[in-house]
């Protein structure tokens, strides 16, 4: 790779939200690098999510037809709109001097499914010689039907087999890359080459986490900043879930742990959703909250006299009860304010962070609820009518295989007399929490099967929490700090820079099993295909 490179990020939109920080993220470790290479960021019209820096460093250009798909594509129709992608971007690369020699097309969630002409623009322009990394954020085939749906209609995709060879374009020129390790493993499975998929985990940091606060109490400034705000008692505690509410945040969940978090502590929730559905089922919750959960407290993220730094300051530890992540920026960015982090653990996301000596032993796995047992064998039932439900209307190879790997994910609580609160619809457990609030003798047979969670929400940050504060801030400093995402992009680059080989497209070794794995390796919940939002 020679003194002069070019980078080129590609994304339907650079709007606030995950993809937009990675890529802000991305630029700044690009910039640290010397030699750095020139930047360049594709989008169509919405990219009021770039930060100053972004603006200021890159050369930003837009293509009609890059955004999300307004409406559904028809497969007679999608030829027309990839060979107008395709000219494009051809234009852009030519008028901004950029060849395919020393060029990477650095290009995220392009199988989400939000634009379906995406792998097939991929696919051409790697024929013709320009090097792809393909960066997944965000896997259609995890408990998105719809974009599924959208992606099967367009490119009439009438069995799973037909699947990976069509989303997961594969050549020598073409590398990918992933948040976690789990998604790395996933993509390798499917057939594409082990050299050739890398994890770029996003990098952590605080505007000013230089006054890490370890001590067994919180920020006094900041609890009074949020006490005042939030109009809370003058000897409350406070706890924040730093998320926007979206339904795979498994808002119910939380509601569940604030009812549960000792007698003076709120708990907050920062930010309310933007799209139609998340937001119906945010009020829906915030409704009941009023009723089952009086402490906690919605919006929390949208007052101007504290910020989310402040935030985090004034908690006393941080709650997750996600249940899906891409990275899972929850699980590190807390301890570098000094919290402790009390999280639901997801598979193939912490894994990464455990790897990297990230103590994480005050989390939990699943939420036990007491269940008799024919409430027990209604809710598996439930849990099989939302698959069937969310995967309604693919074509039925589709659809066995989702149900398929929903029965293998069930298969370990069959057999007992609890379910994972997670895995109850948000209809059942709306019924738990409101007998929760009404049943002394339920709740508490339901706390049982979370005494150490509970334990851990009474625990101060002195002692072996201190210690596991001040060990967890300095591995996430350096770990998962700019410099060593600097390292691991280049590294990327470099690898995809220095192939020689023809352009020349492949089919993945396993693509006909492609759809089939992924879903797989992704657990359903209910709540995060609710559809219509239940009162």
């Amino acid at each position: 790779m020679n003194d002069d490179w070019n980078v080129v990020i590609l994304h339907c939109h650079f709007e606030r939200g995950g993809v937009t920080q990675v890529v802000c993220n991305h630029i700044r470790a690009l910039c640290s690098l010397s030699p750095a290479p020139s930047i360049h960021l594709v989008a169509e019209d919405r990219i009021s999510g770039l930060d100053d820096f972004a603006k200021a460093t890159c050369r930003i250009h837009h293509v009609d037809g890059f955004d999300y798909d307004d409406q559904v594509v028809s497969p007679s129709n999608l030829p027309a709109k990839v060979d107008a992608l395709v000219a494009s971007l051809k234009q852009i690369l030519r008028d901004a001097g950029l060849s395919p020699d020393n060029t990477v097309l650095h290009w995220h969630n392009h199988s989400l499914g939000k634009n379906v002409a995406a792998a097939d623009v991929i696919s051409k322009l790697a024929g013709e010689g320009w090097r792809f990394l393909l960066q997944i954020h965000d896997f259609a085939e995890d408990c998105r039907p719809g974009n599924v749906r959208r992606l099967i209609t367009s490119m009439e995709l009438e069995s799973p087999r037909h699947w990976g060879d069509r989303i997961y374009p594969s050549g020598p020129r073409i590398h990918y890359a992933s948040l976690t390790g789990g998604d790395a493993s996933v993509l390798r499975q499917i057939g594409i080459d082990t050299d050739r998929v890398h994890t770029l985990p996003n990098s952590v940091r605080l505007d000013d986490d230089s006054k890490q606060d370890v001590s067994g109490r919180s920020d006094p400034d900041a609890i009074q900043k949020v006490r005042a705000a939030m109009r809370l008692p003058s000897d409350a505690e406070w706890t924040l879930y730093p998320v926007r509410g979206i339904r795979r945040k498994n808002v119910g969940e939380w509601l569940l742990l604030s009812r549960w978090v000792p007698a003076n502590h709120y708990s907050g929730i920062t930010l309310s959703p933007a799209t139609p559905i998340e937001a119906e089922s945010y009020r829906r919750w915030r409704s009941l909250g009023r009723q089952v959960a009086p402490r906690a407290i919605f919006d929390a993220g949208l007052s101007d006299q504290i910020s989310f730094t402040d935030n985090l300051r004034a908690s006393r530890f941080v709650l997750s009860t996600s249940v899906a992540e891409g990275f899972g920026m929850v699980y590190l960015e807390p301890w570098l304010a000094g919290r402790r982090v009390l999280a639901r653990r997801i598979d193939g996301v912490v894994d990464d962070f455990r790897d990297a000596g990230v103590d994480l032993s005050g989390g939990y796995d699943a939420i036990p609820v007491p269940l008799d047992a024919p409430e027990h064998a209604k809710a598996l039932q439930q849990y099989q009518v939302a698959v069937d439900q969310a995967y309604a209307g693919l074509p039925p190879p589709f659809v066995d295989e989702a149900v398929a790997a929903a029965e293998v994910h069930l298969g370990p609580w069959e057999n007992t007399q609890t379910l994972d609160f997670a895995m109850l619809t948000p209809q059942h457990q709306i019924s738990i929490l409101r007998q929760c609030s009404e049943d002394v003798g339920f709740e508490a047979a339901c706390k049982e099967g979370s005494a150490p969670l509970l334990e851990a929400t009474k625990e101060s940050n002195s002692g072996p929490n201190e210690d596991q504060i001040r060990h967890n801030g300095e591995v996430i400093r350096i770990r998962f700090g700019l410099s060593a995402q600097a390292d691991r992009l280049l590294h990327a680059y470099r690898s995809v820079l220095s192939i020689d080989d023809p352009p020349s497209l492949e089919h993945p070794a396993s693509a006909s099993l492609a759809f089939g794995r992924i879903v797989q390796s992704h657990r359903f919940f209910p709540c995060r295909t609710e559809d219509p939002i239940a009162g």
